[in-house]
């Protein structure tokens, strides 16, 4: 048999070098977005984003090709050493019930190792095809947003970009899609088909054995943490054949043999034969103690399943912002937000551990690429925001500051590129911001129109809209024109950020603006 720790620890050589092949996928994909040109006409659009798929369906398949000699390799390694290692548990029952053990492996049994290898191996090829058709699929999905988003106006092309890596990173690279529409990533791909095949063939191997020396009656493995469905059975002996009075059928209990039941999917349960007379593993006491509610969280009393899926939660959130980071540093993009949501998740988990008791799984939480300098740099980052956001804003405490700054973080900034320091945001349209006294370099076709055809303005030329900058009361940020807009007691006059007039109006101060005045000054 194979404990559910030695299972769980089995995939790490393959899953890490999947999972680096994973990592750079996202990031090719991340690139490759972010360098198409989205203003292009709609044929040539087509035309483009065909080439751009088939050239990403290349390069997954070379790069995916080239670890199946590695896998396949470590695959064997695997599993000889969970072959030999089952066996050689059962063989001191079997000797212990008075069966003379053997220290080689069977024909029979050699033969369903061989059998595994052959169909793990078969796995790990597929994924190779499968990988390759639904990242495509994936990186098609998110160009065609991007694309649409940018012809249609509802977004300028760099938001357009960031929401398409960001819903890219929360995905994953997609291995296999099933017919319900759930996507598993490389990764999880990865693990599950390491673990399923090792434990089916380990299990396979057992059973070749205890047909070879009659034996008939099993023991489950069980362990806490387990999922309810299989809760129910773990720890309990049960007849392979289904003949015995005393026992029930093992097949039909279990479930073993199909994918939900024992040995299923990513299931950690496995048996071992047992006889009449010899002592039994699992007490009715400790089978208990595994379904007790021994874990409390926030106020909730929890199962260990129920903690170890909450951890679970906690370490694919952290996975996926760390996913986005890499992704969007990939493709030049700002990675605030996501360094802020590792820090977040992190202290969410750090929380969580201290509630429960439960150990940190590191290997569970961490992603090919993500190296000290990674986290130091997004650490950094997270702190360097939740300064800037109780800077910039007084809301009812540091995570509502933060948040309203990575709102407003594109804005921010724009104007600070352009030497233009954020203030108050007063409405959907008007920023309060400090811009100082610019002078005007030019005018604008539109402010010369508006001398010629509004008689209100006539008299509205470049030295008295100058002399509304200088003495402006207030100046605003027009987000949708990207325009300053300086406001003085008797007019205001609007500049671009090149300092040209865009128009001057004459125009009474409004009192509207009255209460801004002093919290702004």
């Amino acid at each position: 048999m194979l404990t559910p720790e030695y299972l769980q620890r089995l995939p790490d050589s393959v899953v890490e070098l999947y999972a680096q092949a994973e990592a750079d996928i996202l990031a090719d994909m991340a690139r490759r977005i972010n360098g198409f040109d989205l203003f292009i006409p709609s044929a040539q659009y087509q035309m483009e984003r065909l080439e751009e798929m088939g050239a990403l369906r290349r390069d997954i398949i070379s790069k995916l090709s080239g670890l199946t000699g590695k896998s396949r390799k470590e695959i064997a390694a695997i599993m000889q050493e969970a072959g030999v290692e089952t066996l050689s548990a059962d063989e001191k029952i079997y000797q212990a019930a008075g069966l003379v053990g053997k220290s080689e492996l069977s024909p029979a049994v050699q033969e369903v190792l061989n059998a595994g290898l052959q169909k793990t191996g078969g796995l790990f090829r597929n994924l190779t095809k499968t990988t390759a058709n639904t990242a495509t699929r994936q990186f098609e999905n998110a160009l065609d947003r991007a694309y649409m988003q940018v012809t249609s106006g509802a977004f300028d092309p760099n938001t357009a970009v960031r929401s398409a890596i960001k819903h890219l990173a929360q995905q994953g690279v997609g291995a296999i899609t099933y017919p319900s529409g759930h996507v598993d990533t490389l990764e999880v791909a990865v693990r599950r088909a390491l673990v399923t095949g090792v434990n089916q063939t380990c299990l396979q191997m057992q059973e070749a054995r205890a047909d070879e020396l009659g034996c008939d009656l099993v023991e489950t493995t069980a362990h806490s943490g387990a999922r309810p469905s299989h809760a129910e059975w773990q720890g309990q002996v049960f007849s392979r054949s289904g003949k015995s009075r005393k026992y029930p059928d093992f097949v039909q209990v279990t479930g073993y043999g199909t994918g939900e039941g024992l040995g299923g999917w990513n299931c950690s349960h496995s048996f071992y034969p047992f006889f009449e007379g010899l002592p039994r593993t699992y007490s009715d006491k400790l089978l208990d103690s595994y379904k007790a509610k021994n874990y409390e969280y926030n106020g909730k009393r929890m199962t260990e399943y129920e903690a170890l899926q909450t951890q679970r939660g906690i370490e694919r959130k952290l996975r996926r912002w760390k996913r986005e980071n890499i992704a969007m540093k990939a493709a030049g993009h700002d990675t605030t937000e996501s360094a802020v949501k590792i820090a977040q998740w992190q202290t969410v988990q750090k929380d969580f551990l201290s509630q429960t008791g439960l150990k940190r799984q590191r290997d569970r939480e961490q992603i090919a690429g993500w190296s000290r300098k990674a986290a130091a740099q997004a650490s950094g980052s997270a702190r360097s925001a939740q300064h800037k956001a109780n800077r910039y804003f007084s809301l009812s405490g540091p995570e509502e500051n933060l948040r309203e700054y990575l709102k407003e973080k594109p804005i921010i900034d724009l104007l600070e590129q352009q030497g233009v320091e954020y203030k108050q945001r007063i409405s959907e349209k008007e920023i309060i911001v400090s811009a100082g006294a610019p002078k005007i370099v030019s005018e604008s076709a539109h402010a010369v129109e508006n001398r010629a055809v509004k008689t209100d303005r006539a008299d509205m030329t470049a030295e008295r809209a100058q002399s509304f900058v200088d003495s402006a009361k207030l100046t605003l940020y027009q987000p949708e024109r990207q325009t300053l807009k300086f406001m003085a007691e008797d007019g205001y006059a609007v500049l671009n950020f090149d300092h040209k007039l865009v128009t001057a109006v004459p125009q009474k101060w409004r009192k509207k603006y009255d209460d801004y005045l002093e919290e702004n000054q």
